[in-house]
């Protein structure tokens, strides 16, 4: 009978799916902040360069790679077809498991890029892809076998480009929830939530519409991510658009607090996410904004104050991230760290190299290190310290965009410009052209 106790339990180790903490199984990974905290990865890379595991093409796009277990997965976009994919990868081999195909209208081709720009989100079995023309998709992990899809576009056959991008925001599951910002119709949209068991609509929070800045044009999208908060006790959400942020009630989208960006502005944007730096305070930037490029906002009451501003930070679609009272990331001036507290900037670093001293980058953090690849391709890794102003260590993944082809004019199409993503010892970068690299750093 012991041993017969003892056989179930070692078979339930042997078949236990891998932790979630070792996952990257969405968008700015498993805290949706860039961060894995009890990450280790070495740095002697003049040493021991690391080596590339594996390279695989997806077509165009600027998916980020995420990670569940044994599968790696993204989304491209083929110009010969016309199809967008998700492509599910064998982690340790980089051999294609399965790739399913989705309608995606609009978001193939635009005028200044092409392909998908949401990631895939994993949860449990199950793959969720938000596709530009205001649909949500679920697969199956296991087979990419389609289960559901939902779409709240009215004019989604109408083949015309919805906001400037299409919707380009990452699904977020939270509990029995999945949160999408999804076109509504050609000229509006709205933040979702469907439930994951079947795509059916729970809640809707429109986006307020506004006049831009310096264009004609009425933008009424949101191209951050939603980041989940607790306020009062409840679960919250924050939602950024192009002319408020909003919180929200996770359970009924109910509006519980409510900041207007009109006065600093905004040609387009936020792209990048908020990251939360407290209870009650995140962290934000802006990319065409006239007045200050990021802030620091506590939730305060029915509204948010703003504890400081600068004009350091923000400058880009690039992202951010925070360890021990300080954000790292990039803005006008190259990759800066900045004090908190204050907005007070600590360091800033270019690259040596005046070839690539006008590289910007996406960023996370992993355990103490800062892990960066930039526009052009190269990877870097650096301490994340307010007294770090160099990195320990870099190497070249991505080499430059195959001149002429499919997609030539897309211009956004020719920098690197996809957060690299971390899991169980291996980095995985994506150019825009669809070159997936697996870089093994154990």
């Amino acid at each position: 009978m012991l041993k017969h106790i003892q056989f179930l339990l070692l078979a339930a180790l042997i078949t236990m799916p891998r932790p979630a903490a070792a996952d990257w199984p969405c968008y700015r990974g498993p805290n949706g902040d860039g961060t894995c905290p009890d990450a280790q990865i070495r740095t002697d890379w003049k040493a021991t360069p690391p080596k590339i595991a594996w390279r695989a093409d997806v077509g165009f796009g600027f998916s980020e790679v995420v990670v569940a277990g044994n599968r790696a997965l993204t989304a491209g976009y083929d110009v010969d077809s016309k199809t967008s994919a998700v492509f599910c990868f064998d982690l340790e081999s980089g051999a294609l498991t399965w790739k399913q195909a989705y309608a995606d209208t609009c978001g193939g081709e635009r005028k200044s890029l092409l392909g998908p720009i949401a990631t895939p989100t994993v949860d449990g079995d199950r793959v969720y892809m938000v596709a530009a023309m205001g649909t949500v998709y679920c697969f199956d992990l296991a087979s990419g076998a389609p289960i559901w899809e939902q779409t709240v576009n009215k004019d989604k056959d109408q083949g015309i480009p919805f906001g400037d991008y299409g919707d380009g925001v990452s699904a977020l599951v939270v509990d029995d929830l999945v949160i999408a910002h999804l076109s509504t119709t050609k000229d509006s949209a709205a933040w979702s939530a469907l439930r994951k068991a079947d795509g059916s609509p729970v809640w809707s929070h429109p986006v307020e519409r506004r006049q831009a800045a310096r264009k004609r044009a009425i933008i009424d999208r949101s191209y951050c991510a939603p980041v989940r908060c607790e306020l009062n006790g409840k679960p919250h959400l924050i939602l950024v658009a192009n002319a408020v942020i909003d919180c929200v009630e996770l359970a009924s989208g109910a509006r519980t607090a409510t900041h207007s960006l009109a006065d600093l502005q905004l040609d387009y944007g936020p792209f990048a996410p908020p990251v939360l730096t407290g209870a009650d305070t995140f962290f934000l930037t802006f990319w065409y904004a006239r007045r200050e490029n990021a802030v620091l906002f506590r939730i305060a009451g029915d509204g948010l104050a703003r504890v400081w501003a600068n004009r350091t930070l923000g400058k880009g679609a690039y992202s951010y991230v925070v360890r021990d009272g300080h954000v790292y990331g990039f803005g006008a001036q190259g990759l800066q760290g900045v004090n908190l507290a204050d907005g007070d900037l600590k360091w800033k670093w270019r690259d040596s190299d005046a070839n690539l001293a006008r590289d910007q980058g996406e960023i996370i953090l992993l355990g103490d290190k800062l892990v960066w690849i930039s526009t052009s391709g190269r990877l870097y890794v650096g301490e994340a310290s307010p007294a770090n102003r160099r990195p320990l260590a870099d190497l070249q993944v991505i080499g430059p965009r195959p001149r002429g082809g499919a997609g030539a004019t897309a211009l956004y199409n020719n920098i690197v410009c996809t957060a690299p993503s971390f899991s169980a010892g291996r980095l995985f970068c994506r150019s825009p052209w669809g070159e997936v690299v697996c870089v093994d750093l154990r």
